[in-house]
């Protein structure tokens, strides 16, 4: 009776979810696409403002330059000769804009290099941190000076040979690096899709008054709990895929096309596994939701109330970021044990018994969230606000 009362429930919750176009496009597509637009224009932008244009000619006025090391400097670098005189018009020149950098050799610069008996001769490089061009200009300076110095003591060479040295393996390292904000990510994205539509199921319905004929059905409490729950958890589960495919598409645009050199092979059993711990996770996050919504009267209470839920996940994730000792213990704490697993799938380092014991607990978890919602239904008080 109660499998019977939470399909048709699950089946009326569906219908009035995908019947209403605007919750349906609101809920699964919006996020996803002012997502996808809203970090695109942000790698735009990123990109713009910290990368100079391609063929740009970095002006660099050089006092004392000695022709001997001018292949050490990038071609991009465009020398003009200027007088220590000028030294002090030069650098309200760099900070106009009109030049990107100042560099000043000291007098028989060449000549002094190797002599221990005098101080090592300085270089003076003068530039405006606040524009990116003049950034650019002052690292290759230094990149080609470093280059002419080690070169002319050359004691000796560190890894300097074909050999690979970092003996780190790099699918893993790759894994370590989505491993530390993918899972806060997809948790905050599903509580996302949650959200949005929890409160207005129950709450929404005690607020217009259709609740009341809901339980007056010969359908159980504990069905009708059970159906919306389940309901309410494929339709944030779509919420949270929209949302997550708005995030990939424009991870390219955002890391400036970085993430297409990533190498990673993840099998369809980790793909799997991955979808196992994200299925239980939406189940309990949105039976959490379902009993705060239950408690309050209207949905603007339930979405207030459902805030600090929201907060206290955010605050889990930072944690998750973290290494703990391997220990049982942590695959029981709701929330965490779900992110735990996320990040040990991402970075290659599945255990098959952590998830199973995540799995069982936030099913476990989200029953008793039924049962305590079931409670909630048959009390007049919660449901009428008396």
């Amino acid at each position: 009776m109660k499998f019977k009362a939470a399909i048709t429930v699950f089946k009326k919750e569906m219908k009035r979810f995908f019947g209403d176009k605007r919750l349906c496009f609101g809920t699964i597509f919006l996020p996803g696409l002012l997502i996808f637009v809203m970090y695109t224009l942000m790698g735009v932008f990123i990109s713009g403002a910290f990368t100079p244009d391609k063929g740009y000619r970095y002006k660099v006025a050089a006092v004392g330059f000695p022709e001997e090391i001018r292949s050490y400097f990038s071609p991009d670098i465009e020398f003009s000769a200027a007088e220590e005189s000028d030294v002090e018009s030069l650098k309200a020149d760099v900070k106009a804009e009109n030049i990107d950098a100042v560099i000043i050799f000291p007098k028989d610069f060449m000549e002094s290099l190797g002599d221990k008996s005098k101080q090592a001769p300085q270089i003076a490089i003068y530039y405006n941190n606040e524009k990116t061009q003049s950034s650019k200009a002052y690292e290759l300076l230094c990149s080609a000076l470093d280059k002419f110095e080690t070169e002319k003591s050359n004691l000796f060479d560190v890894n300097a040979g074909g050999d690979k040295y970092d003996l780190a393996d790099e699918k893993n390292v790759l894994g370590k690096i989505l491993a530390s904000f993918l899972p806060m990510l997809l948790m905050i994205m599903l509580f996302t899709g949650a959200v949005n539509v929890t409160p207005e199921s129950i709450a929404g319905e005690k607020e217009r008054g259709t609740i009341a004929a809901l339980l007056v059905t010969p359908a159980s409490r504990g069905g009708i709990a059970m159906g919306k729950i389940l309901a309410l958890s494929v339709i944030s589960l779509l919420g949270g895929i929209g949302s997550t495919l708005g995030v990939a598409l424009s991870l390219p645009n955002l890391t400036g096309g970085a993430l297409g050199e990533l190498n990673l092979s993840y099998t369809a059993g980790d793909i799997f596994l991955l979808l196992l711990v994200i299925a239980s996770a939406v189940l309990l996050i949105v039976a959490a939701l379902s009993l705060i919504s239950a408690m309050a009267k209207t949905v603007k209470e339930a979405a207030s109330l459902s805030s600090p839920l929201m907060f206290i996940l955010i605050g889990i994730s930072f944690f998750n970021m973290f290494e703990f000792p391997d220990s049982p213990f942590y695959y029981f704490i709701p929330f965490f044990n779900s992110l735990q697993c996320m990040g040990a799938i991402f970075s290659f380092s599945t255990s098959f018994v952590d998830i199973l014991i995540t799995v069982v607990a936030n099913l476990v978890y989200t029953a008793l969230a039924a049962w305590g919602l079931t409670k909630m239904f048959d009390n007049e008080r919660v449901i009428f606000g008396k």
